[in-house]
């Protein structure tokens, strides 16, 4: 008897000190997961950026591939590149390649 009184109270500290382990643990793989998620994030959107950039470049060098060429003193040049309404206003395919890719209104806002 005289030995459980004496040891009496010495559980409660153990256990809130597991607790307390465990909930450091658990913020810590969510802390984790967390990052995890945003670096996979981060990288889908790096490489739809890259590959939508690389689309768009493709998309240009078809554009004045197939563009008309004007010889003007021995040099040649698509037909609208000097021209100002190739680079602004609605008609300006140099600048908007792809009109109606999903990102452009989410972007334009940046």
């Amino acid at each position: 008897m005289r030995r459980r009184a004496h040891s009496r109270g010495t559980v409660l500290p153990i256990v809130l000190l597991l607790a307390a382990m465990m909930l450091v643990t658990a913020s810590a793989w969510l802390q984790a997961s967390l990052v995890a998620t945003r670096t996979a994030v981060s990288a889908r959107e790096r490489m739809q950026a890259f590959h939508a950039a690389d689309s768009a470049l493709v998309r240009c060098v078809r554009m004045i591939a197939d563009a008309p060429v004007v010889t003007s003193s021995g040099a040649q040049e698509p037909v609208g590149w000097r021209s100002k309404a190739s680079f602004e206003g609605a008609s300006a395919v140099a600048i908007e390649p792809f009109g109606d890719w999903p990102m452009r209104a989410a972007r334009r806002n940046v």
